[in-house]
């Protein structure tokens, strides 16, 4: 209907998993590409090293749109109401949402599903991360709840993957 073009130009009424939401800034994080998602990236048995395979699905947009989209991305992190996903020292691409729960009437007023989704470092990419809560108490917006909790695991994450900052890379 008109009503549904109208809500879904601001995500009302569009329905995704988060393994779809992820696979979809992942192809925006490696210059329009998407990549089949895998669980695994190595088997090791032993003395037996198997690495798992990636493969393209496709090119769903130009690697020029997924820079200017990565670009509003660190912008929204560094400039915009999502800075408590930065993390010093690293350039962050994210973005939050907070989206409302519907029910039989309507939409319900009182809780929400709020989300961050973010990569880094935002140049050279080396991991994702989608951050989901439901119905979360402790606030009424993603960047309060869930942009902090993408932080403090990318705060582990650079350090476990041995990522320098960007003013050493």
């Amino acid at each position: 209907s008109e009503s549904d073009s109208l809500t879904n130009s601001f995500g009302q009424g569009v329905s995704v998993t988060p393994l779809q939401m992820l696979t979809a800034v992942n192809a925006i994080a490696n210059d329009g590409l998407m990549m089949q998602p895998r669980i695994i990236h190595q088997i090791i048995d032993g003395d037996n090293i198997t690495t798992a395979t990636t493969s393209v699905l496709g090119s769903p947009i130009s690697a020029e749109t997924a820079n200017i989209v990565t670009n509003l991305m660190v912008a929204t992190v560094r400039d915009g109401f999502d800075g408590g996903a930065q993390l010093p020292g690293y350039t962050v691409a994210g973005k939050t949402g907070t989206a409302e729960i519907p029910d039989v009437l309507g939409y319900r007023s009182d809780a929400w599903i709020m989300s961050f989704v973010g990569f880094l470092p935002a140049d050279d990419p080396q991991f994702s991360i989608l951050i989901k809560l439901d119905e979360p108490t402790s606030d009424n917006w993603a960047s309060q709840v869930a942009a902090p909790v993408f932080r403090r695991l990318a705060e582990r994450l650079v350090i476990l993957l041995e990522i320098p900052p960007d003013n050493v890379r």
